[in-house]
C-alpha cells in the first residue's frame, strides 16, 4: 500500500476497534515494511496475512512482480514486532508434489501458526485457466502433508473449497484441517456460510463456536 492508503487503512481500523473493541483484526495488505507493520499494530491489528503461495522454486514460474523472499521478509518483520502471522498457499497451479512439500516445510521453518490452503479456481481468460485440475485425492494428500509438517498449526479451508465434494471436505477434516475462512473470497470464489461451517466442524468432532 502507498503512504496515503496505509493512513486510510489505519484510520478505518481504529474505527473498527472503537466500534468492536473485542474484535481481533487480521489484515491482508501484501508486502509491508517495518514502518507499515508498526503503524498497523498501533491501529489495533493483531495478525498479518501474507501467503507464500508456493515453493521458492516454483514461485518464479507464476509471479514476476516480486520474489518469495519479499513475502518471507514481511512475515519475519511482523513476527519481530510481536504480531501473529497467517500464511499458506495456492495449490493446483501446475506445481509438483515436491513443491507442495517444500511449501509445507517452509511454513514449518517460519513457525506459521495459521495456514490457509487455497485450491486454484480456474477463471477463463487468465494465464492458469487451462492448468489441469487437481484431483480430490491430490488435495487430501496435500492436506496430510501440511498437517504432518505443521502438527500444531491451524490448517484452514480457504479459496476453492467449493470445488471439493462433501466427502472430500469431511475427509480433509479427518486428516487434519481444523478451521476455515468463511464467507465469500475476493470476487471469483464463494466460501462457506459461517453457520453451516460451524455445524460442519461440530459434526466432525471439533469444538465449534
Amino acid at each position: 500500500p502507498s503512504r496515503r492508503e496505509l493512513r486510510e487503512y489505519c484510520e478505518r481500523l481504529r474505527e473498527v476497534k472503537r466500534t468492536h473493541p473485542a474484535l481481533e483484526v487480521c489484515v491482508s495488505l501484501g508486502l509491508l515494511s517495518e514502518e507499515d507493520l508498526s503503524a498497523l499494530k498501533d491501529a489495533g491489528v493483531v495478525r498479518i496475512h501474507c501467503n507464500l503461495e508456493t515453493s521458492p522454486e516454483f514461485f518464479r514460474e507464476v509471479c514476476t512482480s516480486h520474489r518469495i523472499d519479499d513475502k518471507i521478509e514481511t512475515l519475519k518483520r511482523a513476527k519481530a514486532l510481536g504480531l501473529d502471522v497467517c500464511s499458506g498457499g495456492l495449490i493446483g497451479m501446475g506445481e509438483t508434489l515436491l513443491d507442495r512439500i517444500r511449501l509445507a516445510r517452509l511454513c514449518r521453518e517460519l513457525e506459521v501458526p495459521s495456514i490457509p490452503i487455497n485450491l486454484l479456481y480456474r477463471v477463463p481468460g487468465t494465464p492458469l485457466a487451462n492448468v489441469e485440475a487437481l484431483s480430490q485425492d491430490e488435495f487430501l494428500v496435500a492436506a496430510a502433508l501440511f498437517r504432518l509438517a505443521n502438527p500444531t498449526a491451524y490448517l484452514r479451508f480457504a479459496g476453492g473449497r467449493s470445488l471439493l465434494t462433501p466427502d472430500t471436505v469431511r475427509e480433509a477434516m479427518r486428516i487434519g484441517i481444523n478451521s476455515a475462512i468463511s464467507g465469500d473470497l475476493l470476487t471469483t470464489t464463494s466460501g462457506g456460510n459461517p453457520i453451516d461451517d460451524a455445524a460442519l466442524f461440530s459434526n466432525a468432532g471439533y469444538d465449534a463456536p
